[in-house]
């Protein structure tokens, strides 16, 4: 019993493993990236140079660093859909950031850059240059404020 235990548990963490080692990051050429994705980078950074991209495959689908000779950083899906923005020169698209969270901004933290936007299933993440992090939920509420 115990022996069948081992050799259980053994089979498990080996298969953990190959799944954990198939889903791992590899760097990519700009040119493997889904046409979804490079749309999005030729419209939204259009004088952006790519330095470097990452490929991540998951459960929902594969996804992309995309790092630029600027220092700034993109996270996107295949699909096509941004997932983060972290931008070294603090050129983030005004039309990438909600409206709501841009008035709450323009009110509130007037002529503060943005450094970094994420986007996940429940809130939206800015951090600005002045070192404020501010959470707000899809409908562009504060949740969340730390400084």
């Amino acid at each position: 019993m115990e022996n069948m235990r081992k050799r259980m548990l053994f089979l498990l963490a080996t298969f953990m493993c190959a799944i954990t080692s198939c889903m791992a990051d590899k760097p990519i050429a700009y040119s493997e990236v889904s046409a979804e994705a490079k749309s999005f980078v030729e419209k939204y950074f259009p004088e952006a140079k790519v330095a470097f991209v990452e490929s991540y495959y998951g459960v929902l689908g594969d996804s992309y660093e995309i790092v630029f000779n600027t220092g700034d950083k993109l996270k996107i899906s295949e699909s096509g859909e941004w997932k983060e923005i972290k931008s070294a020169s603090l050129n983030i698209p005004d039309e990438l950031i909600p409206e709501t969270i841009k008035t709450y901004l323009d009110d509130n933290f007037p002529g503060v850059k943005v450094k970094k936007i994420e986007k996940s299933k429940k809130f939206f993440e800015v951090d600005l240059v002045n070192k404020f992090e501010i959470k707000f939920n899809h409908k562009g509420a504060v949740i969340e404020l730390d400084d």
